[in-house]
């Protein structure tokens, strides 16, 4: 259920206004990716992106879609697409760059700033946090892209038997994973058990923006989860409604990731702005706690990516 206060209607409204401006394409690097594409479920998103028959890509977005609150984005889209191919894809106009910006490693720092885990949002703040939690002996042979893969599913409290169906692990090394997860978040799933069996006994759970009625038949791993997600999503509508008062133009969004089309001449200013709007966009949610935001890169018109 939305909570239909000015926010939420503003940004409703806002969802429509950016949506109408679309993202500029190359149709012929949808193609030379499409050439090199090795996997089908991306060869359908550049056939689909192809099927449009334009360079002015606009997406379609529904808000609160989610039971968490998330948008979602219907039809053809480059958030099907692999980000390192963006390069190839993404061309805009003349004197303009896109520039993607992205929360660092969100859920796991959300769930840290919750469960008042104090050790590990501050090795968050100043480390790569995946870094960090893979000095636990039992982690330190895996790489930065494998970590993830594991505390994400860890997280969202996904069972070592169903982690090694799905990634056909070794049961007895994945128990040692785990066993080493289950030291570095303690406070984390001493938090999420506990808010979860709050959930059910309240017979709803809630955040800013959002609530969702809870039942005995309603999933425990889905509300277990819920208020991490549904605090990103809290994030990213306020993100959103501050580039927008800033004049910022935004031209696309993916749970923790803003596309924004910069004039050259004004990178330097506007780039320093969007990083200090999307940090007060976390402080009015997390506490007063901003999240690392990364200038994750640079696309320049058709030549590809500068940074």
């Amino acid at each position: 259920m939305i909570y239909l206060n000015d926010r939420n209607e503003k940004y409703i409204e806002f969802i429509k206004y950016y949506t109408s401006k679309g993202i500029h394409i190359s149709r012929k690097g949808l193609i030379e990716i499409y050439k090199d594409s090795t996997t089908e479920p991306q060869k359908e998103y550049i056939i689909k992106l192809l099927s449009l028959n334009t360079e002015l890509l606009h997406h379609k977005v529904i808000p609160f879609y989610t039971v968490t609150g998330r948008d979602n984005i219907k039809g053809g889209s480059i958030t099907g697409i692999t980000k390192k191919l963006w390069k190839t894809i993404l061309s805009p106009p003349e004197g303009y760059v896109y520039a993607l910006y992205d929360f660092c490693q969100q859920e796991p720092a959300i769930a840290a700033c919750f469960a008042g885990d104090h050790e590990l949002f501050e090795a968050y703040k100043s480390h790569d946090l995946y870094e960090v939690i893979g000095l636990e002996p039992e982690l330190e042979t895996l790489s930065r892209t494998d970590l993830k893969k594991l505390v994400l599913p860890y997280l969202y409290g996904q069972r070592i038997e169903s982690y090694c169906l799905d990634t056909g692990s070794d049961i007895e090394t994945v128990r040692l994973y785990f066993k080493a997860l289950n030291r570095k978040f303690h406070k984390v799933n001493h938090w999420l058990n506990q808010r979860c069996q709050q959930a059910f006994m309240e017979e709803y759970i809630h955040c800013l923006d959002w609530q969702m009625k809870v039942t005995q038949f309603s999933n425990p791993l889905t509300i277990r989860n819920w208020p991490i997600q549904a605090a990103g999503a809290d994030i990213l509508r306020r993100a959103c409604l501050g580039l927008f008062d800033k004049g910022i133009d935004l031209r696309l969004t993916n749970h923790d990731s803003f596309l924004v089309q910069i004039k050259v001449e004004r990178f330097d200013m506007e780039n320093q702005q969007i990083i200090n709007i999307l940090q007060n966009s976390c402080k009015q949610v997390l506490f007063g706690k901003s999240l690392n935001v990364k200038l994750e890169a640079i696309y320049e018109s058709h030549c590809g990516v500068k940074k």
